[in-house]
């Protein structure tokens, strides 16, 4: 029960990161991990950054892209 377990509580934790490694890092949590793109989206593959982040943050330009708006629902 350390501080990340008492804020949860009180607190929304979304835990966002540009490096996998970081986290896989809180992988034994149940804090959702979101995966951040920089604006090179096209060099990912969602279905790899899918096992181990429950979602991707993609730069606001990727927003008016269909292509990766339906590759990520």
């Amino acid at each position: 029960s350390g501080p990340v377990q008492k804020c949860k509580n009180r607190v929304p934790i979304v835990i966002q990161s540009f490096e996998r490694e970081s986290l896989e890092a809180f992988s034994d949590t149940d804090l959702p991990l979101v995966f951040l793109l920089d604006k090179h989206y096209s060099n990912y593959n969602l279905d790899e950054i899918a096992k181990f982040a429950h979602g991707i943050g993609i730069h606001f330009t990727a927003l008016f892209n269909q292509n990766i708006v339906e590759k990520a629902h």
